[in-house]
């Protein structure tokens, strides 16, 4: 599936060189980010070796690939860790006084039976206000790490009693996904390529969702955990900084952008509507 057409890719990669001006980008980075444009629009068809990691709109050749990674490789983990009661005492407040702010997750057809409830923090450059303003300590330890999170999403992921949810992809493999343990029931895990892991209150997993992955929650309490995309530790600052206006240009291009480019737009008008009204417990 391609994001943009072959055409509008074409302009793209004819004006990298413009866009790149007054950066120290080298060759190999360029031709690294015209490989990102030649695949979102359908002009590279170059796909993963593995068959179990087969992003949604574009792959970029070369990024370390692996279904999960030792969070110990990361320096903002083990403070992320350490605020776990101070996140975890925001989202139970949430329950008591402001449950109608998550949302249902926008990809219903990834959902084979249950409930999956978001509460949205940030989505690309959008920040939720009012959300954000009801959990101002895990806001600030959102925003105190130094991670890129240009392009993706951060926001408590719940799943309710008896939810499944299919296995899919992310749209691409320029981001990995850490999930901080903060309800966590018995009986409920999550797959990603050919492994199988579970959560821990107060403990981070992370992983590649452009692998294949799915989870699952039978139990009887809710799951939930707070979900922080942040971009691939393989793309240099110069890289991240070329790949933002590219992406911002090639949202503006998209004539008929896909519901889970957009999910920004869908989350403002989610509220209560759609959700059960016993979906946590």
């Amino acid at each position: 599936m391609s994001l943009i057409s072959p055409q509008n890719a074409q302009y793209l990669i004819e004006h990298l060189s413009d866009l790149s001006k007054g950066t120290d980008i080298s060759r190999t980075s360029l031709a690294r980010i015209e490989n990102v444009i030649r695949a979102a629009g359908g002009m590279d068809s170059t796909v993963p070796s593995d068959p179990l990691q087969r992003p949604k709109y574009f792959f970029l050749p070369g990024l370390t690939a692996k279904p999960f990674w030792e969070p110990s490789q990361f320096e903002w983990v083990a403070g992320l860790e350490a605020q776990y009661e101070t996140i975890n005492s925001e989202l139970l407040q949430l329950r008591d006084n402001y449950s109608y702010a998550f949302g249902p997750h926008p990809q219903a057809d990834l959902i084979r039976a249950g409930t999956w409830a978001e509460y949205h923090f940030f989505a690309g450059e959008t920040k939720f206000q009012q959300n954000c303003a009801r959990c101002p300590q895990t806001t600030r330890i959102i925003e105190s790490i130094a991670e890129d999170k240009f392009f993706h999403l951060t926001y408590f992921s719940a799943l309710a009693p008896g939810t499944f949810i299919r296995p899919h992809c992310g749209p691409s493999n320029l981001r990995l996904r850490c999930h901080l343990g903060l309800c966590v029931p018995d009986d409920c895990g999550m797959r990603v390529g050919t492994e199988t892991r579970s959560w821990e209150e107060g403990k981070c997993v992370i992983f590649d969702d452009s692998f294949f992955h799915q989870a699952w929650n039978q139990s009887h309490r809710t799951r939930i955990l707070l979900l922080i995309d942040f971009s691939h530790p393989d793309l240099t600052k110069v890289e991240l900084g070329l790949l933002r206006k590219v992406l911002k240009i090639m949202d503006e291009m998209q004539d008929q952008v896909p519901k889970d480019q957009k999910r920004d737009q869908q989350l403002k008008k989610t509220a209560t509507f759609g959700l059960p009204e016993k979906w946590w417990v």
